[in-house]
């Protein structure tokens, strides 16, 4: 990456904006991305900001997942990833993997004591359904916590925090609208494909930028309004329709598999 725009690669738009420092990297995790930049933050104030997430700030249920590496392993905390007003936070917190998210109005949270280390590139994921908490490290299942209620409203997203500044690089930063799997989570460790065997539905467009799309067993519905776009070069689906009043357009090739 350059310049002070992180690009979403998402669908939605959900540009980030470097701000106090925060900067590019060429050091990135052993994984191939189709951009091949991390963020690097300094320690001191540097952060990204993610603002109009109304995707994000409303969900229930969701992970959170990063590749990250730690400069130094200092007393305190420093932040990868905040659904803001304490909606989610996965951090740092004196050596611990913490992870915690607001429910009922109470924060709820599951700490991994001493499971950080620095100079190294660690992967890292939260995750809710509702139901059960769980927290990941390179991929594996550490700690589970049973939680049922209402999780907070949101309001954007910080990568690190101007108050709690991660000294450290972040790359491949994700928020899903689910929990996933741990196979699901265990993929993204490992620089695999990720298959959705869940049905997905598409308001807007379909841009993949250079991502990989596995179909899986799911299905894929394209239930916006008026002209939705599929952007993508060659594309294979198991399943996919498109709801009426909606004129799907697209140059790529469109294989179905079901």
């Amino acid at each position: 990456g350059t310049g002070s725009t992180a690009t979403d690669a998402s669908s939605h738009g959900l540009d980030a904006t470097l701000l106090n420092g925060a900067d590019w990297s060429t050091d990135t995790p052993s994984t191939a991305f189709a951009n091949p930049g991390a963020l690097i933050f300094d320690g001191v104030d540097a952060y990204v900001s993610v603002a109009g997430t109304p995707e994000i700030d409303d969900l229930q249920e969701f992970t959170l997942a990063t590749w990250v590496t730690l400069s130094c392993l200092p007393a305190g905390t420093m932040r990868f990833i905040t659904l803001r007003n304490e909606k989610a936070v996965l951090r740092y917190d004196d050596e611990a993997l913490h992870f915690y998210v607001k429910i009922d109005g109470a924060l709820k949270d599951i700490r991994l004591s001493g499971a950080l280390v620095a100079d190294s590139w660690l992967h890292v994921a939260g995750s809710s359904d509702g139901e059960t908490m769980r927290v990941y490290l390179d991929g594996e299942l550490q700690d589970t916590r049973a939680e049922t209620g209402t999780v907070a409203l949101g309001a954007g997203v910080h990568l690190s925090s101007p108050d709690e500044a991660l000294h450290g690089l972040l790359d491949d930063v994700r928020v899903y609208d689910r929990a996933l799997s741990d196979s699901q989570v265990q993929a993204l460790a490992n620089g695999e494909e990720l298959t959705f065997d869940n049905d997905i539905n598409v308001a807007g467009d379909f841009v993949r930028n250079g991502g990989v799309f596995n179909p899986g067993v799911g299905a894929v519905t394209f239930d916006g309004s008026g002209v939705q776009t599929l952007d993508t070069d060659a594309l294979a689906f198991h399943d996919v329709t498109v709801s009426g009043g909606v004129t799907l357009t697209t140059e790529a090739v469109v294989m179905l598999l079901g």
